[in-house]
């Protein structure tokens, strides 16, 4: 075989080839790596303004293995930012000429560090590297959407670090995470390429976060699950929230569990959370440099999450906490702690981003929740509106619900119960929907302490709340229709039981009761509808008094609002959407074992009065037209006379009438009103009292029927604003011959009057009543008189002293009520009329004139001394004597015939002696002295036939007698008066 040797041509090519070798290697192991260590520094002082450095780089030309060892980025303030002790890449040149994929073998970042710092300025030292400003080249870069193939398969980022610092605030703070980890195998650009994905780091404050499973690039798309544990929430809050907010996180940790599906959808990615559970633990939480902790959670759970974020659904198999307490406070101005606890503030600058409107409606969530437990929680809740501030406990909080769901139209189940300041009991059961709003739940509470709300009662009244138990059980519904007013309808009973308070003005009790029930209640709040079957009092009790200034004292319990209140109340009231007029109805309150203290100071004598053994019923008190109320109660005054009460209402119409009966009350008792009234006391006696009021169209019509018996005056009382009256008469007019008195007084008024006063109308009626009596006496006996006759005058026939039959008649009833009224005395005084008796009287004086005349003449023939009464004029001298004084008064109207007989000129005057005594009569004028006469006569006449009927004479008395000469009267009577000693 020949020696081998080489062509000068294949000589050269060797020789090259070598030298090319050469060259690459040189320039990869030597010019590269120095040309990068040179460039580094100057690119980053170009392009970032910042000073780097590099310790070494390694490049090996022919396994492409490349390297940075030391490197090293400072911020522009020469402070360190950014570090790693090695960057490690290895190109796999051959497969990724064979798979035509740029391939790695590996990627490894070891040591990284970064250095976050935000100055107080609230700059990062890395903003200024966000704003730098690309190439034209650079920003008009663009690509058809494809991704260059490229394949990793080991990226690793080993030991790294990185530390936070916050200068803005004027505490700084800093945090360390270390190490943070990360391995990723075959991940790739290629379709359906598939990495391993595993990334971890922790905290130095304690914590650590883990990140396992699959990542694909090309579609996007990842698969695994991270935990997130033990993060101390206090170092959270003193990291980024210390300043920011106006609470502290004193303690609190958490674990976070999730398994994930990542994919790249047609509307962008699709994220499907399974399975995750979320805990956390021991968290408390209390105002900012407080110790006092507000919200205390030592466990909270969320387990079996799954959420599907693209198509915005939420499943969660359990929610459940226990033990957690909260303390809530009602400050002065309205608002609850918590709106200012969670409350962005501090020198944070906020900014608000402008909302720009969506185009449609949004996809709302759906949320599922299979079982839902808060147990054993407690709320303690403080009310500093008040001036005394009030303090309510809840405990052993209870709250369970399953199968909850946003769904339109989906109902969940509830149930709630708790523990009210250590002894009432309230539970809530029922269920919800939240689209539409509604609800359907029973309300129970259970010996609900109404003392613990005393700084409540105190806003409305100045009374103490000794005792009272609250209770009910009640069907609520609610209903929020679109556009309309929340509709609330409530069903059931509620009942107050030991009830009692006292006031704080004298220190007394002023209201309580055993047992106040309301059955059956049916409330519609929104169509301002209210009914209750029935309402049971049992065993009441108030005290009612009158102060000396007349005001009641419950005026005094009441706290008057202030007129800003009342006046905001009103345009408040005035801004509400106008609701239906209300209207209400009670089908009956029974009332069983009442008792009421009553008080009058405004007395000259104080009145007290003790209201016992109250009972009856009211029956249907409503707003409609023709509902009729119906009213019957009895009971007793100082557990000895009977008391009863009777009537009707219409409320509708304004229209009552009550009947009120006191039995057999001893007199003794309203002394005080007696002095009031009339100035004196009473001594003895028992009355009965039957009031009877009528108010209709406004108007107001009563009778007061009173029967007194054996009543005695006591001393008199001085009272200047008594009224005058002479009782000893009245009581003599009224009192029968068995010391018994009935007396009426009807009352009217008209409730438009804004001066009307029940009070000052029965005053009023009582004096006109009692003037009346002792005025117009007779009037007060006219029961007495058959056919209720007035027989306070005595008629005479004119000119007479004669009684006549029906005189007689009158004169009898008098004397039958004379001798039933015993104290009574008669006072008569006769009376003469000028007009009514002195014509009669003419007659008999024209005669006695005429007597006088013929006496006259025998004297003169006879030389006697005879009287004109002594004188029996016989019918001719009658005659003669009348014409003879006619012709001489009156020569115009008549003369003597030729024998001398007297006649008329004018015969169609009548007869010659009828018109001549007619007219002389007519000329004779009165004579006072004969009308006294007369009217003395006629006082006897009644004396003396009284006296005939056995009224004794020691009780009749004659008066001087009354001669009227005005002729105003139209019967000539006598009057008769009653008197007494």
């Amino acid at each position: 075989m020949g020696k081998l040797t080489l062509s000068s041509r294949n000589k050269i090519v060797l020789l090259s080839l070598t030298g090319v070798i050469l060259l690459y290697a040189l320039a990869g192991f030597l010019v590269f790596p120095a040309v990068l260590s040179h460039q580094i520094p100057k690119l980053a002082q170009e392009k970032l303004h910042r000073s780097a450095s590099v310790d070494d780089i390694h490049f090996n030309p022919f396994s492409l293995e490349f390297s940075v060892d030391g490197f090293t980025l400072t911020s522009r303030d020469e402070s360190p930012f950014a570090s790693f002790g090695q960057f490690y890449v290895n190109l796999n040149m051959w497969r990724s000429i064979i798979d035509l994929t740029l391939t790695f073998d590996q990627i490894k970042l070891s040591q990284p560090y970064v250095f976050v710092e935000r100055d107080r300025k609230g700059d990062f030292n890395f903003s200024d590297l966000l704003n730098q400003k690309q190439s034209p080249d650079e920003e008009n870069q663009s690509n058809n959407g494809e991704m260059f193939p490229v394949t990793l398969e080991q990226v690793t980022i080993a030991q790294g670090k990185l530390t936070w610092e916050d200068n803005f605030y004027p505490q700084s703070q800093r945090e360390d995470i270390y190490p943070l980890d990360l391995t990723l195998h075959n991940l790739t650009t290629r379709l359906d390429g598939q990495s391993q994905l595993g990334f971890s780091l922790m905290f130095a404050s304690g914590g650590s976060f883990t990140w396992q499973g699959t990542l694909g690039l090309n579609p996007l798309f990842s698969d695994g699950n991270i935990t997130l544990e033990k993060v101390s929430f206090r170092r959270v809050w003193e990291l980024f929230l210390k300043n920011a907010v106006q609470f502290e996180i004193q303690k609190g940790s958490e674990l976070i569990e999730a398994e994930y599906h990542l994919r790249d959808g047609t509307t962008g990615p699709r994220l499907l959370i399974d399975n995750a559970q979320v805990e956390i633990y021991d968290v408390k939480i209390s105002e900012k440099a407080q110790p006092d902790v507000l919200i205390d959670i030592p466990d909270f759970k969320l387990s079996g999450i799954n959420a599907n974020l693209a198509d915005k659904t939420v499943k969660i198999t359990d929610i459940s906490a226990n033990d957690a307490a909260f303390k809530a406070r009602l400050n002065a101005d309205g608002s609850i702690n918590y709106q200012s606890l969670f409350k962005m503030g501090g020198e944070q600058k906020q900014t608000t981003a402008a909302t720009k409107p969506t185009a449609g409606k949004e996809q709302p969530w759906s949320v599922i929740i299979d079982r839902l437990a808060m147990e054993n929680f407690a709320l303690r809740f403080v009310d500093n509106t008040l001036p005394r501030p009030a303090t309510i406990a809840l405990s052993n909080i209870d709250f369970k619900s399953q199968d909850l769901s946003s769904e339109a139209g989906a109902t969940v189940p509830l149930n709630l119960s708790l523990t009210v300041n250590d002894g009432g009991k309230i539970s809530l059961t029922g269920e919800t929907s939240l689209e539409p709003f509604q609800a359907d739940l029973r309300f129970k509470a259970d010996a609900i302490a109404l003392k613990d709300f005393q700084p409540y009662a105190d806003k409305a009244a100045k009374l103490d709340i000794l005792s009272g138990l609250f209770s009910a059980d009640t069907h609520i519904a609610l209903l929020q229709q679109d556009k309309q007013e929340l509709a609330i309808t409530l069903q059931g009973d509620s009942r107050i039981s030991d009830f009692a308070s006292k006031d704080r003005i004298s220190n007394q009790d002023f209201l309580k009761w055993g047992e106040l029930s309301l059955q059956q209640m049916n409330f519609d709040i929104a169509g301002n509808s209210y009914s209750i079957d029935n309402i049971t009092l049992k065993q009441p009790y108030a005290r009612v008094l009158i102060k000396q200034d007349k005001s009641l004292n419950v005026n005094d319990v009441i706290v008057a609002k202030p007129a800003t209140e009342q006046t905001a109340a009103a345009q408040t009231e005035a801004e509400k959407p106008r609701q239906p007029a209300p209207t209400f109805k009670i089908g009956r309150i029974d009332i069983s074992g009442g008792e009421s203290d009553f008080a009058d100071l405004s007395l000259i004598m104080p009145f007290s009065a003790y209201l016992n053994r109250l009972q009856g019923s009211i029956d249907s008190i409503s707003t409609a037209r023709n509902d009729i109320t119906r009213i019957k109660l009895a009971g007793k005054v100082d557990d000895l006379a009977p008391v009863k009460i009777e009537g009707q209402i219409s409320p509708y119409k304004g229209d009552s009438e009550f009947a009120l009966d006191f039995n057999s009350m001893p007199m003794p008792l309203i002394t005080p009103y007696m002095a009031q009234f009339a100035g004196r006391k009473i001594e003895k006696g028992n009355f009965t009292l039957g009031l009877r009021y009528k108010i209709q169209n406004r108007q107001l019509t009563a009778s007061n029927k009173l029967l007194i018996e054996h009543l005695v005056l006591g001393d008199k009382v001085e009272n200047p604003k008594a009224v005058s009256l002479p009782l000893n008469l009245a009581i003599a007019l009224l009192e029968d011959s068995n010391g018994k008195i009935a007396l009426d007084v009807p009352i009217t008024g008209s409730l438009e009057d804004p001066k009307f006063s029940v009070a000052s109308i029965v005053d009023d009626a009582l004096v006109n009543v009692i003037t009346k009596i002792v005025s117009s006496p007779f009037n007060a006996i006219a029961s007495l008189i058959e056919g209720g006759k007035d027989i306070s005058n005595i008629a005479f026939p004119a000119g007479q002293a004669t009684l006549i039959e029906d005189q007689r008649h009158k004169l009898d009833e008098l004397a039958v009520a004379l001798k039933k009224r015993p104290k009574l005395q008669l006072e008569i005084k006769g009376a003469a009329f000028s007009r009514l008796d002195w014509p009669s009287l003419q007659q008999e004086t024209l005669r006695t004139q005429l007597q006088q005349r013929r006496a006259d003449e025998l004297n003169r023939e006879n030389q006697t001394n005879l009287a004109a009464k002594d004188i029996r004029l016989s019918e001719e001298d009658y005659q003669r004597l009348l014409a003879d004084l006619f012709i001489k008064n009156y020569p115009n109207l008549n003369e003597r015939s030729f024998f001398g007989t007297p006649r008329l000129l004018d015969p169609k005057m009548g007869d010659f002696y009828a018109v001549a005594e007619r007219k002389l009569a007519a000329d004779i004028p009165p004579d006072p002295e004969r009308l006294a006469q007369l009217a003395n006569s006629r006082a006897q006449a009644i004396a003396k036939y009284l006296i005939a009927k056995g009224i004794a004479v020691n009780r009749i008395f004659m008066l001087d007698a009354s001669v009227d000469t005005k002729n105003s009267a139209e019967e000539a009577t006598s009057t008769l008066n009653l008197t007494v000693n």
